[in-house]
């Protein structure tokens, strides 16, 4: 295979690749060596979404976790970038990921202050961590976001017609 495409002109790897992760995948050792490895190694092409949260399974982040998340990332020599309304600054995500894939010299993290379980009534809290919304709570929340409350899943029509156009072309 590397006879036959490993040529110049023809790019192998030219993607760019997104990782999402929440504050609990940060306070493990191999994200430290992995993220550590990709600054070094100046991966451009790498972003990382942060969900932070500030909540665990076990409850509020400060319980076991104390790192400066930012300051660490920039210490691995990542750009950082910080959306401070993750909740609702949909453009202001978009723009962080656009800023992301036009750099050339090093990964970025994208740091998204959310609130987990936004818009319950368990809004903020590990509760929502591990356990499912009742269905009367699912329904508040879909009906707060303008969404019927008795669909189970829903597609904008917009969406469905992109995906079939894609699943269509050769």
């Amino acid at each position: 295979m590397s006879a036959k495409f490993n040529k110049d002109g023809f790019p192998l790897f030219d993607n760019h690749v997104f990782v999402f992760c929440g504050d609990g995948c940060l306070e493990e050792g191999v994200s430290s060596e992995a993220c550590s490895l990709a600054g070094h190694l100046g991966l451009h092409r790498l972003t990382v979404l942060y969900d932070d949260n500030n909540i665990t399974i076990d409850g509020e982040l400060h319980l076991a976790f104390s790192e400066k998340v930012q300051q660490r990332f920039k210490a691995y020599g990542w750009h950082v970038d910080v959306v401070e309304d993750g909740n609702t600054d949909v453009a202001g995500l978009v723009q962080a990921m656009e800023n992301a894939k036009k750099r050339t010299d090093k990964p970025t993290l994208i740091c998204v202050r959310t609130t987990i379980g936004f818009l319950s009534s368990k809004a903020g809290t590990a509760k929502v961590h591990g356990s499912p919304l009742s269905e009367e709570e699912l329904r508040a929340v879909k009906e707060q976001c303008g969404l019927s409350p008795d669909e189970k899943l829903q597609i904008p029509e917009e969406v469905k017609q992109v995906c079939q156009k894609r699943h269509s072309t050769p």
